[in-house]
């Protein structure tokens, strides 16, 4: 059935945020922070892991970089726009506006 990994992942953070919203009250701020630091370092090891699995590729029996300037460039870009949205906003775009002291 076409989609069906869609329904079940959209029926999962629904049922994972109705959870949330449950447990909120009942977790300490020092494990929720925790969790959050955790779910962050996972998702930074997934993003690295996907970007380098892409870069690195063995050809003919070598290893072989691909896409390296796109990467730099790509950083840079984002780096340029965010740091002059910081500048002339008063805040990063990345980080959100609740989280400005």
């Amino acid at each position: 059935m076409i989609g069906l990994g869609t329904i079940a992942n959209t029926i999962a953070v629904i049922i994972g945020g109705c959870i949330g919203l449950f447990l909120k009250k009942g977790i300490k701020k020092s494990l929720q922070d925790s969790l959050l630091q955790a779910m962050g370092i996972a998702v930074l090891f997934i993003g690295i892991g996907g970007t380098l699995s892409q870069m690195f590729v063995f050809k003919d029996g070598h290893l072989e970089t691909t896409g390296t300037m796109l990467m730099i460039f790509s950083l840079l870009i984002g780096t340029f726009i965010n740091s002059n949205l910081y500048w002339r906003y008063g805040y990063y775009w990345s980080t959100p506006r609740w989280f400005i002291w």
